[in-house]
Formats: structure tokens, C-alpha cells, sequence
């Protein structure tokens, strides 16, 4: 048995162009190419793929299995294609991102789809880990990119470029004793459970959110609005994440008007983070280029 391409090419362009004749003047080619290469394969299969006893040729069942396999190597083989010219163009085989949970999970899901469509043979594997979190998996080399908040002082083993602020609002439970405090103070805070948004080592929230003199620490955004929907505590939360909470009924918003607090209230400052030694491929180059031009406010 001796299959080849052009015999597979030629079934599938006359099942889909709906006769020889078509199929021939779609393809660029005589009629008799596309019925040579038939005949020969189903010469060389001892099978009949098309039943010609009427005016225009029909799949016979066999046909009909054989013209989807043909139908599934043909898909396959220009697949194949494509990725040698990715490999030819150097594009990563694989990148490993780390995403902190702030930043806002549509524009991550529009920015891969746009990458899927741009290096389609790059394998992508995603972390959300949280805050210094983040800059630890580069810095030991687990992820290629991370996009966090920036960390202060910033570790001379990083580089760092800047892609715009996420804001945060300060929520209670509806019941909370907060809630009918005013104005809100820091003071005031200090004296109920804050419930922190934290990475494993608590050190970049302790230096930059940690007011209450009692913390409860949580690696997520939605569980901490959880928690604080059943008064467990106050949180700073990024406004994208509350915005989309399906229980945002359930929580108060509080105004900022202490001065102290107004700093920590507008917004953090979000980071794509690479290693100084790491090589930037294509396809890293794209996705840096691209969390650049996130819309973030």
C-alpha cells in the first residue's frame, strides 16, 4: 500500500468542492489530476470511495470513513508545518507565567487568546500565586514573567517594567460596626480584624496594608470578600475583583477620608517581572509588549 499526499489532498478538495470538476477548477488543477490520484487511491486501499453509478460521484461508506481520516492527516500535516516555522522563527516551545490574582482575570483571558492566535505552538502554563510571591518564582527561575504589585526596595536580580495601577476599595460586611463609623480613620480601623490579601511570607502586605492591630491572611481576593461578608473582618480589595463579586451586595464600601489612608486607597502599582539573566524570546518579547498595553487605569 502506497499512500500519498496528493491522493489524500485530491479526495478531500472533491468531497468538499462537491465534484471532480470543481474541486479541479478550485484547486488550480485539470480534472484529470484530481480523478488520477483518486483512482490510484483506491487502487492502492483495494477500496471504493466513490460510488459512480450517478451523475455526480457520492462517498460510499467506506469513502465516507476514509475521507474523514484523510480529512484529519491533512489537518495534522500543515499543523506540522506550522510548527517547524515556529521553531525556524525561534519562537519558545513553552512560557510559564505568574499572574497575581489583582490583576483583572478578563484582560489576562483576552491578552492569551490574542497570544494563541499569534504563536499558536507555544505551550503556556499559568500561576497566580500573590504579591512577593510572585517575584520569588522568577527569581528562582520557575516562571519566565510575573505580573505583580512592585515590592520596595526591588530586588537587583529582577527587571521590572512598569504597566499601570490597579485601584482598591475598602469593604465591611453590611452588619460590620464599621459601617456606621464616620469618617473612617486608621485609627478606627486598628480597632477590628483586618483581613489581609497576602503572598506565603506576609512581607509585602505587612509593609504596605497591615493597619489593624489583629489580621487574619488570605491568598485571594474573592475568599477574603467572602470572609468579610460574614463580618469576620475589613479588607482592602482590588476594585476589579469586587466589581465582579456575585455577592457585592453583601458588602459597604467605606470612604476614605483619613489622609493617612488615602495613599493605600487609590491604587498599587502592577509590574511584568523577568530575570536580568533570562532570554527574551518572541514570544516573551509579544506578552511584555502586550501586558504593557493592558488597559489598567
Amino acid at each position: 500500500m502506497n499512500l500519498s499526499i496528493d491522493q489524500l489532498q485530491a479526495l478531500v478538495w472533491a468531497v468538499q468542492a462537491g465534484s471532480f470538476s470543481q474541486a479541479a477548477k478550485q484547486a488550480g488543477r485539470s480534472q484529470s489530476v484530481i480523478s488520477t490520484h483518486i483512482a490510484n487511491l483506491e487502487a492502492d486501499l483495494g477500496v471504493q470511495v466513490f460510488d459512480r453509478s450517478t451523475r455526480i460521484p457520492t462517498l460510499t461508506p467506506e469513502g465516507e470513513k476514509i475521507y474523514q481520516e484523510a480529512e484529519f492527516i491533512l489537518q495534522r500535516r500543515q499543523h506540522l508545518i506550522q510548527m517547524v516555522h515556529s521553531f525556524e522563527k525561534q519562537h519558545e516551545s513553552r512560557v510559564v507565567l505568574a499572574i497575581d490574582e489583582i490583576f483583572p482575570e478578563s484582560l489576562v483571558a483576552i491578552l492569551l487568546r490574542e497570544f494563541s492566535l499569534h504563536f499558536p505552538h507555544t505551550e503556556v502554563e499559568i500561576y497566580f500565586p500573590l504579591m512577593d510571591d510572585v517575584e520569588d518564582l522568577v527569581e528562582q527561575g520557575i516562571v519566565d514573567i510575573g505580573v505583580s504589585w512592585r515590592q520596595s526596595p526591588s530586588r537587583d536580580s529582577l527587571r521590572f517594567t512598569p504597566i499601570g495601577s490597579v485601584p482598591l476599595v475598602l469593604v465591611c460586611g453590611l452588619e460590620h460596626p464599621l459601617r456606621g463609623v464616620s469618617p473612617i480613620t486608621v485609627d478606627e480601623l486598628r480597632k477590628h480584624r483586618q483581613i489581609l490579601i497576602s503572598g506565603r511570607n506576609h512581607s509585602l502586605s505587612r509593609k504596605t496594608l497591615k493597619l489593624s492591630l489583629e489580621s487574619w491572611y488570605v491568598e485571594s481576593h474573592w475568599v477574603s470578600m467572602q470572609m468579610v461578608m460574614n463580618h469576620i473582618g475589613w479588607a482592602f480589595v482590588s476594585k476589579y475583583a469586587y466589581d465582579n463579586f456575585i455577592h457585592k451586595d453583601q458588602l459597604a464600601l467605606l470612604e476614605v477620608l483619613d489622609t493617612q489612608l488615602r495613599d493605600i486607597d487609590q491604587s498599587v502599582r502592577i509590574d511584568v517581572i523577568t530575570s536580568q539573566s533570562k532570554h527574551i524570546g518572541p514570544a516573551l518579547h509579544w506578552l511584555i509588549q502586550r501586558f504593557q498595553h493592558s488597559v489598567l487605569s
